[in-house]
């Protein structure tokens, strides 16, 4: 299951995207600070065990007079790619959270869909 990071679990994300084999700069709340015009969402996925396995940051930015919002996930997600669970738990969440509903209006990425269909995310991807 994927929680939502805040501040009193930033400082554990951070340490998770800097200690990983895949962890980037780009992947840190530092560069959503550089990235000042989106706003910046992060996401992890914990083990067992109650360790974070997996993470990805999202940063997000309004669309000027189209009623649908573009999301940056560089160098992202961070984790074992052949975990497919894991994955497939993020690309759920952004598909949840992103992809499926915006304004209250369908959105749907064909390719982004069959690429989470394709991580185990296929309830996430809507369906069409």
């Amino acid at each position: 299951m994927f929680e939502i990071i805040n501040q009193n679990t930033l400082a554990e994300f951070e340490a998770f995207i800097e200690k990983h084999p895949k962890g980037h700069f780009l992947q840190s709340s530092r560069w959503a600070k550089v990235k000042s015009a989106w706003d910046f969402q992060a996401v992890a996925v914990r083990g067992n065990d109650g360790q974070i396995k997996g993470a990805m940051s999202v940063l997000i930015r309004k669309m000027p007079m189209f009623p649908v919002s573009m999301l940056y996930i560089c160098r992202g997600p961070v984790c074992d790619l052949d975990d497919k669970e894991t994955f497939g738990q993020l690309l759920e969440w952004a598909v949840k959270t992103y992809v499926a509903t915006e304004e209250g209006s369908k959105i749907f990425n064909k390719a982004f869909a069959k690429a989470a269909e394709a991580a185990g995310g296929a309830e996430a991807a809507g369906g069409e």
